[in-house]
């Protein structure tokens, strides 16, 4: 029987870690007997208040079809997990949907060594453990920072606001450099906030002089 290989997806879910044999029990019933994965366990004292911060990442080789039957059966169904924000409440699990380096973010998952896995050896996990804390540059960091940024939304609300809520934005980058005890000035959440608006936005007509003031007056 030809074994097929999936890509890995990408995608956490805000999950209490003493769950995680039932989350593997989930998993296993979604994904090929032979798909390889990594489930990193970690806690972010800035957010996730409704289970104290705790939360998982996900690394699965899954196509899209087995995702979105996990995503269903496991976190909307079992858990009851938000896959939107809505006012004052973050979502609570969200899919990466555009990876540049997937060797990194198997890297990046595996940084706080809080883990399970199935279908890897010891010696590549090892391996993405040592490449998880390379000093890395501006760049990357804006990056990662970027891929997190895509899990959440900052769309409008309607009847609400017919504006992207940019202080949203400013308060999530500043949540994601504490939960990494990485200090961050005002200026570089302005700019950090400018690149994204530029990038996933620039496409909203709607949007486009919200965003054009926030680039001239920031």
């Amino acid at each position: 029987m030809k074994i097929i290989v999936h890509d890995y997806q990408f995608f956490m879910g805000a999950i209490p870690h003493d769950q995680i044999d039932k989350v593997q029990e989930y998993l296993v019933k979604y994904i090929d007997a032979s798909a390889s994965y990594i489930i990193a366990m970690e806690t972010a004292p800035n957010s996730h208040k409704e289970t104290k911060g705790q939360h998982m990442h996900f690394a699965v080789q899954m196509d899209d079809k087995q995702y979105d039957l996990f995503r269903r059966a496991c976190f909307t169904n079992y858990y009851k997990l938000r896959g939107k924000a809505i006012k004052d409440l973050p979502r609570q699990y969200g899919k990466i949907k555009h990876i540049r380096d997937e060797t990194k973010f198997l890297s990046y998952t595996v940084k706080d060594k809080n883990i399970v896995y199935r279908n890897i050896d010891l010696e590549t996990i090892n391996q993405y453990i040592e490449r998880s804390h390379p000093k890395q540059d501006f760049r990357d960091k804006r990056t990662q920072c970027m891929d997190y940024l895509k899990t959440l939304s900052f769309e409008p609300i309607a009847g609400l606001t017919e504006t992207i809520q940019t202080d949203s934005i400013e308060q999530e980058i500043l949540k994601w450099h504490m939960d990494k005890d990485e200090h961050i000035c005002k200026t570089t959440i302005k700019s950090l906030t400018r690149h994204y608006l530029q990038i996933h936005y620039r496409h909203r007509i709607r949007d486009f002089k919200q965003i054009y003031a926030y680039t001239i007056n920031n």
